[in-house]
């Protein structure tokens, strides 16, 4: 019994590694890794459980990387974390106002909850970054940024933005543009 204990800790460490570092080659299919002979077969663990696992290494290596790249105090709990609807995203953003433009994500500060679109993948390297995103609003919030460093939430979009290009280069790879005039716009307190 010992032994089959320590080879499903083994397993889990391996599917936390993999989570952020290989998704695209070994998460792809999660229910193969739960259902693998070699992997968690005894065990009780499901798919919902091996994806939040996922996703709160992900938010622990996006705060990491966060913390390494500005002055910002990201030993801070986590937020929670919902999936929603795109009605539901955009009724929560624009009220009862017709959108022009899609919401991928929000944070609430009332209630520290990021929330993302229920079709957020996150082993989708366009949704880490949305991600990233979000949680820099809520490291603004838990390092009161806004009121010291920024005059409004806007304002600090002019920050999230550039870093946002960084992360998903130097940890994705991937060149990431924006028009520096719309970020103008919406980084204005007006």
């Amino acid at each position: 019994m010992h032994k089959n204990i320590v080879v499903n800790a083994v397993n889990i460490n391996t599917i936390l590694f993999m989570c952020y570092f290989f998704p695209h080659c070994y998460l792809n299919d999660i229910n193969s890794i739960v259902n693998h002979p070699h992997n968690l077969k005894d065990t009780k663990i499901n798919t919902l459980f091996i994806l939040n696992i996922c996703m709160k290494t992900l938010v622990a290596f996006i705060l990491l990387w966060i913390g390494a790249e500005t002055d910002y105090n990201t030993l801070i709990p986590h937020p929670a974390i919902k999936m929603v609807s795109q009605s539901s995203l955009n009724q929560m953003h624009f009220g009862d106002v017709v959108p022009d433009s899609e919401i991928h994500a929000l944070y609430d500060p009332s209630t520290d909850t990021i929330y993302l679109k229920d079709t957020f993948n996150m082993f989708n390297v366009f949704d880490k970054g949305v991600l990233m995103h979000e949680l820099m609003h809520y490291v603004h919030d838990l390092n009161d940024a806004v009121g010291t460093k920024f005059d409004c939430i806007a304002q600090s979009e002019a920050e999230i933005y550039p870093l946002q290009k960084k992360y998903l280069l130097e940890v994705h790879g991937v060149n990431w543009e924006y028009d520096s005039m719309y970020l103008k716009v919406i980084s204005s307190c007006n």
